[in-house]
């Protein structure tokens, strides 16, 4: 069984108005952490899915929002489930990823390290994501094939770090409102890794995601006083 938790997060977007003008509406967004590694962005009704994967089968797809941007981060089965993005799709869905998901997903756009684009008021850029360290029998992340993604919805800034170290391109981001960072370990982050990454980069709000047998309630702890909210679930 899966749930679908909806959190309301900021206004962005407002503009004051001028003489007679109407003031332009704000939008909201909204975040929903699916399972795993996948999570859904409703920004003014422009839905965005980062790495949506029937986990486990512990999500169903095909009874969700039709998307109108995915990202996808890199080709690993817990992040590229191709099943799972055709029941998200409608005609004019853009799915971007890297070089690596176009051998399954012919039509998808490719996002390198470091380019950007914007779509649907959503600005989004390709940042790096990578191990500093290879772990004999697990599968490697090197650098320069995987994305993770800075996302700025209105003024709101969002950081999806997909399977990553705390690298030095993480640790030097600025800005970031709200931050999803793995805490798995393996090939990622151990919570102690994580929680050292938060606060060199400092986000206002974190998800520990891509959880495996972690504990994310451990992970809270060690940012306790720290001046950063973490939002904790438990993610299958």
């Amino acid at each position: 069984m899966w749930v679908l938790v909806f959190v309301l997060l900021v206004l962005t977007s407002g503009c004051i108005a001028q003489d007679n003008q109407s003031p332009r509406p704000q939008k909201i967004l909204n975040i929903n952490p699916i399972t795993h590694a996948s999570v859904m962005f409703n920004y003014g009704g422009v839905v965005v899915y980062v790495d949506p994967a029937g986990y486990q089968g512990a999500a169903d797809f095909s009874k969700m929002f039709r998307a109108d941007i995915i990202l996808i981060t890199h080709h690993h089965f817990d992040h590229f489930d191709p099943k799972a993005i055709n029941y998200l799709l409608k005609e004019d869905t853009v799915i971007i990823g890297p070089e690596t998901i176009q051998e399954r997903v012919t039509y998808a756009r490719v996002l390198r390290n470091g380019e950007s684009l914007e779509i649907d008021e959503v600005k989004i850029k390709a940042v790096p994501a990578y191990n500093l360290k290879q772990r004999i029998g697990v599968e490697y992340h090197p650098r320069g094939r995987d994305n993770g993604y800075v996302i700025n919805f209105g003024s709101t800034r969002v950081y999806m770090a997909g399977d990553t170290e705390c690298v030095p391109e993480t640790k030097a981001l600025m800005g970031i409102d709200v931050a999803f960072l793995p805490i798995d370990g393996v090939d990622t982050m151990t919570p102690e890794e994580a929680a050292a990454c938060v606060e060199a980069f400092t986000p206002k709000v974190v998800y520990p995601y891509h959880q495996g047998s972690s504990s994310p309630v451990y992970f809270a702890s060690l940012l306790k006083d720290k001046g950063v909210e973490v939002r904790i679930m438990e993610l299958p």
